[in-house]
């Protein structure tokens, strides 16, 4: 199986479910959407893990299929407690950060893509992060910078990965590229609130970036 013929089986599944999401969210008000929320990201898991079978591996011997398995938990951590899934999901970055080391170590420009991305994170947050100090809150301050941290790190990583990976590395680094845009959106819908549609656009841009970043399992086809 190529990669063509398990996106026509994943991505219907991964349509109904976003809408079944949406559906239970805005119309029925039910904790059962965090099942239907929760499904889509199971996709990205199987993704991981028929790649890693067609090769002869074990699924839970590899850092991207665990990786997969946090942001699925933390999806519906997300619901219940926003502190902790945000925190799985850190972990998760942490998984990806180490697959993306044991790929060809450090690029030379990591840490300036580092830098900048670091960079463009504070001042898009900048408000954010003053009003959190005058605040006094100083854990959740803390704990988003920590969060950003990991996340840009991750993402420095990953768009170098076609230096040493070649055109297989064009996936997860366009993927770790949308999974920092939906983070950025979620994170000023969390501190400031963000119009309907922008909160919805940020999950589906969250869903394709696991599934690229996934996709990094398989072969070339």
């Amino acid at each position: 199986m190529n990669r063509w013929q398990w996106l026509l089986l994943v991505l219907p599944e991964m349509a109904a479910g976003t809408g079944a999401y949406f559906l239970m969210k805005y119309r029925m008000n039910t904790r059962w959407k965090i099942m239907a929320k929760c499904m889509v990201t199971w996709m990205a898991v199987c993704t991981a893990a028929v790649g890693l079978l067609q090769q002869q591996k074990h699924p839970f011997e590899d850092m991207i299929f665990w990786a997969m398995v946090l942001f699925l938990a933390a999806d519906g951590l997300l619901e219940i407690c926003f502190p902790a899934g945000a925190a799985v999901f850190g972990l998760g970055h942490v998984l990806l950060i180490l697959w993306y080391f044991r790929q060809g170590g450090l690029h030379p420009m990591t840490a300036a893509v580092f830098a900048v991305l670091c960079l463009a994170a504070l001042v898009l947050f900048r408000k954010e992060c003053r009003k959190l100090w005058t605040e006094r809150n100083y854990l959740y301050l803390a704990g988003m910078l920590l969060y950003l941290a990991f996340l840009m790190l991750m993402v420095s990583m990953a768009v170098l990965l076609p230096t040493v990976m070649g055109t297989k590395g064009l996936l997860p680094g366009i993927g770790a590229l949308a999974f920092a845009g939906s983070d950025m959106m979620v994170g000023k819908n969390v501190l400031v609130g963000l119009p309907r549609r922008k909160n919805d656009f940020a999950l589906c841009l969250y869903y394709a970036a696991v599934l690229m970043i996934a996709f990094v399992t398989w072969t070339e086809g």
